[in-house]
């Protein structure tokens, strides 16, 4: 039986996803200053990094978000791990598929999601 996700169909950036995408094929990753320009646009990253990482979930695959890091830190932002934990606390709606595995530190979650983006995109 497949997860149930009762979340609204995620509207995309394309661009911001196909470049996102790119990244991931490569091995990479890219700084949200690169990715939004604009360094007040970087800080405001956050709906549609979340529309991505949404959109993805839904389609059953890794979180290509993960590429996207920190200039100072070469890390997503707290803002990737929250996303996954306010999913899995219901804040989007309702869905029998987890983000997170349980008791999975912020650290523990990028590793994972890095690897399986690796593991997807760069075959």
């Amino acid at each position: 039986m497949l997860p149930r996700h009762d979340h609204p169909a995620p509207l995309i950036d394309h661009e911001l996803y196909d470049k996102l995408c790119e990244v991931a094929r490569a091995g990479e990753t890219v700084d949200y200053t690169t990715v939004f320009g604009d360094p007040n646009e970087a800080r405001q990253s956050g709906r549609p990094l979340g529309e991505i990482s949404m959109f993805d979930h839904v389609n059953g695959r890794p979180l290509v978000t993960v590429v996207a890091v920190r200039r100072d830190s070469g890390m997503p932002g707290a803002g990737f791990y929250n996303w996954g934990r306010d999913h899995d606390a219901g804040h989007f709606g309702n869905c029998d598929s987890r983000v997170l595995l349980p008791g999975e530190d912020e650290l523990a979650f990028v590793v994972r999601q890095r690897k399986a983006v690796d593991e997807l995109w760069r075959r």
